[in-house]
């Protein structure tokens, strides 16, 4: 199969230097993105057919976004700020719905309109004490669905099949966690460099429902890193690095999918506590 796509994305941008420091801007933008190959034909699947009208099957369109953005910059000695506020417009986004078909394949579709609204904040510092950096940027927001419905299929006591009309209009979209939230402390002393990285996320639905039982929980995530720079002499220098992810063994789900039969939620496990080791050698 072919298909064919033909964007025209205009953009407009203001930026206005207040001084050295501090700097802020104004943007309108328009972009288009085209469902992946993945989304129209399943490679993996024989009998598959492509997702397309000529082939007799609901075809996914493109997305169009209109995006606004306000922010302003400010950065003075080692100490840089930055805020931007975000409004995105979608028609026909291409969302996942949360749910797996028979055929355990993620289902996606166009959600007529929708809207993400936030704002973000970034901010680092170079030395805060002497070998002391610190960074780390907060994201808060809301994906919103606008005038949406799905037909929805349950089990009654008697495993008959019972379709429904579930009306999404302003429920928060599956997999968009409100806030995120990522920091990093950086100590360097002589050969020596040590970090700590923190990793906040919200809780998330599974699918648009805003259903309890099908919701992913908020976790808080840790990894350190130590690296050493040793020199080799001849060989130029040896770099060791020792990396540990989710340092506190923590448990947690980062994903989940609701069979689209049963209405049952399926949760993905993370990899606990586990320890990288590198070598590199710099000629």
């Amino acid at each position: 199969y072919d298909v064919v796509y033909l964007f025209l994305n205009p953009r407009l941008g203001v930026t206005h230097k207040f001084n050295n420091q501090t700097t802020a801007y104004l943007s309108l933008a328009t972009a288009s993105r085209e469902p992946i190959d993945d989304q129209i034909y399943d490679p993996d699947n024989p009998e598959d057919v492509p997702k397309l009208s000529r082939f007799g099957k609901t075809e996914i369109d493109p997305e169009q976004m209109i995006d606004v953005e306000l922010g302003i910059n400010h950065n003075v000695d080692n100490l840089w700020i930055g805020i931007n506020a975000y409004g995105m417009f979608f028609e026909n986004e291409i969302v996942s719905t949360g749910f797996s078909s028979d055929l355990d394949e993620e289902i996606f579709k166009n959600v007529p309109t929708s809207t993400h609204i936030g704002i973000e904040l970034e901010a680092s510092h170079r030395e805060l004490i002497p070998g002391l950096a610190l960074s780390g940027n907060l994201s808060f927001g809301r994906a919103t669905l606008g005038d949406y419905s799905i037909l929805h299929t349950t089990v009654d006591e008697n495993w008959n099949s019972v379709d429904s009309t579930v009306h999404l209009s302003g429920n928060k979209m599956a997999r968009f966690p409100d806030l995120i939230f990522n920091g990093r402390a950086t100590y360097r002393y002589e050969f020596m460099t040590g970090s700590i990285q923190v990793q906040h996320v919200s809780e998330q639905f599974m699918d648009h429902r805003e259903d309890d039982n099908a919701k992913l929980d908020a976790y808080t995530l840790f990894n350190a890193a130590l690296i050493a720079k040793l020199p080799a002499h001849r060989l130029g220098q040896i770099d060791l690095e020792l990396r540990v992810n989710n340092l506190l063994d923590l448990e947690y789900e980062p994903f989940g999918i609701v069979d689209v039969e049963y209405g049952v939620p399926y949760y993905v496990p993370a990899a606990g506590r586990r320890f990288l080791a590198g070598v590199n050698l710099n000629l």
